[in-house]
């Protein structure tokens, strides 16, 4: 048995001996002090430096190296401030060991943290000395107190938002709601664990398909949600809310956690659905006021004609003729009012069939049905984008906007330029930017903001033509309704400019330029 032992024990007995040298090695101790990254050194009961590695040395500037060893380094202090600095030297000595955190200046002029360990050890002879290791931790420190600040900043942003906060881990199925959007669905059950199968659960019926549809064809590196929909609350009710989401890919580059926000928007729907109401009313009562008015207006008329075709104007009292010519010439301008407001009230209430439409055969289809426009230089830029629109609202709004050109303007040859600014550069960062420019008499600034007012004439009835003021209104509800806006640009004397968006582009693309298999223009102008 003692046999079969043996060769354990002297191997044992050889790994033993092999320490005991390596620990006797000054090579190897030297080695191991030069080698360690953290700041290491050896004190004297004087709190002398007797030893200290490259990491240690680099703590000083190049210059003062050369004075850390056999220095305390703390000559240049009082008496009060070096024996504080010694503190921990001097319980090391006393107790063994001393542990601490210091922040110190360094002699570069940093303020560093470091973690230190003082252990006292005795050599051969018995002389006492203590080693010292420290680890600059400031860098940590720092990251630590961001990474609570940017918390903290996080947690009082969500409590004092109206808007809720959720997160969905894919892979643990474990979700997060906070507490706005338990306020939002008015969760109030103590415990409640929120799930994916309780958020389509949630989803409104009608909403759920659509919403189902759409994160099915979301790219699989990039999921990112913008929707409004209904979600049922623990009452029965329902909150309209506007939900929106982030994929985050993981080490798998796979999507692994999404997270987004809940901001109920109930309130604002509500008021959009009563704004809407209004406009309805509104456009239902103007209908129906024009239509009822036309027949009274047209009674007055036929009777004024059945009057100046029977009677000798001219052997009536001067002052009876002139007010049945005056009364004649009001009848015909408030019908024509009534017409007009007829027109804008189906603007309003006509339901948009869009689908794309070629603008350029768009305006000339509006330039046939102005007769003055032959005496005029009408320029239709030819690389206008195809948009996807009503195509009988396009063609009422450019008609009104070349008559409105023509009729104000006392140039001798009338021009009217209608085109698209920068084409490219808005298809890629916004929709086409439109514009109808003239060479007219011009807008003062401070007219501008009536130039769209229903009935705001901005001269005489009689003069420009006599209009109602009722077009330029017309063209701004036929903007609207297709989700752009419209604005001016005017010198006195030497024209305006109108600019227009539409919000909807073509399906296929943006800038689709236009290729016509025939000339767009009404024959009596393309002869021209």
């Amino acid at each position: 048995m003692a046999d079969r032992n043996q060769p354990g024990e002297l191997l044992a007995h050889s790994v033993q001996t092999m320490h005991e040298t390596l620990l006797n090695s000054p090579e190897f101790l030297a080695l191991v002090v030069r080698s360690i990254p953290d700041v290491f050194f050896v004190k004297d009961r004087d709190y002398r430096i007797v030893l200290g590695n490259q990491a240690f040395l680099d703590l000083y500037p190049p210059e003062q190296q050369q004075n850390v060893i056999g220095h305390t380094t703390v000559e240049q202090y009082s008496e009060k401030e070096a024996a504080a600095f010694l503190e921990f030297d001097r319980l090391a000595f006393e107790h063994g060991e001393s542990n601490t955190v210091e922040t110190i200046d360094m002699p570069f002029g940093e303020r560093r943290t470091l973690q230190t360990r003082k252990i006292r050890f005795q050599t051969a002879e018995g002389t006492e000395y203590i080693a010292g290791i420290a680890r600059d931790i400031t860098d940590i420190l720092s990251d630590r107190k961001a990474l609570a600040d940017s918390e903290a900043r996080y947690s009082l942003a969500v409590a004092g938002s109206s808007v809720g906060i959720w997160d969905w881990n894919r892979e643990s199925g474990d979700m997060f709601w906070s507490d706005r959007v338990r306020q939002i669905l008015r969760i109030e059950q103590q415990g409640f664990v929120p799930s994916l199968a309780d958020f389509i659960d949630r989803v409104h019926p009608d909403d759920l398909a659509g919403l189902t549809k759409r994160a099915r064809s979301h790219d699989p590196a990039h999921v990112f949600y913008d929707e409004e929909i209904r979600l049922r609350r623990d009452d029965g009710t329902f909150s309209w809310v506007h939900l929106r989401g982030q994929g985050q890919r993981g080490p798998n580059n796979k999507i692994h956690r999404v997270a987004g926000s809940i901001d109920d928007i109930t309130e604002r729907k509500e008021a959009d659905r009563n704004l809407r109401r209004s406009h309805e009313q509104l456009d239902d009562f103007a209908h129906i006021a024009a239509h009822d008015l036309r027949q009274p207006l047209r009674g007055i008329g036929s009777l004024l004609q059945f009057i100046q075709e029977d009677f000798d104007l001219s052997t009536l009292d001067p002052k009876l003729a002139e007010a049945l010519t005056k009364i004649a010439r009001l009848a015909e301008r408030s019908e024509t009012m009534v017409s007009n407001l007829l027109e804008f009230s189906r603007v309003s209430s006509s339901e948009d069939q869009p689908e794309v439409v070629n603008l350029e055969a768009a305006v000339w289809s509006a330039v046939a049905l102005l007769p003055d426009a032959e005496a005029a230089d009408i320029v239709v830029q030819q690389d206008m984008p195809m948009v996807y629109v009503d195509k009988v609202s396009m063609r009422v709004l450019f008609r009104n906007l070349i008559a409105n050109a023509l009729n104000y303007n006392e140039s001798v040859r009338k021009r009217v330029e209608i085109g698209v600014v920068d084409t490219e550069e808005h298809c890629e960062h916004m929709p086409p930017v439109f514009f109808v420019r003239d060479n007219g008499i011009g807008i003062h600034p401070r007219s501008h903001h009536k130039v769209f007012k229903i009935f705001g004439r901005l001269h005489h009835e009689s003069a420009y033509g006599g209009g109602t003021g009722v077009g330029m209104t017309i063209v701004k509800k036929i903007v609207e309704r297709h989700g752009g806006e419209i604005w001016l640009e005017s010198t006195l004397g030497e024209g305006t400019t109108f600019f227009f968006t539409l919000k909807e582009t073509p399906k296929a693309g943006c800038c689709v330029s236009m290729v016509a298999s025939a000339d767009p223009r009404p024959a009596r102008l393309a002869e021209r």
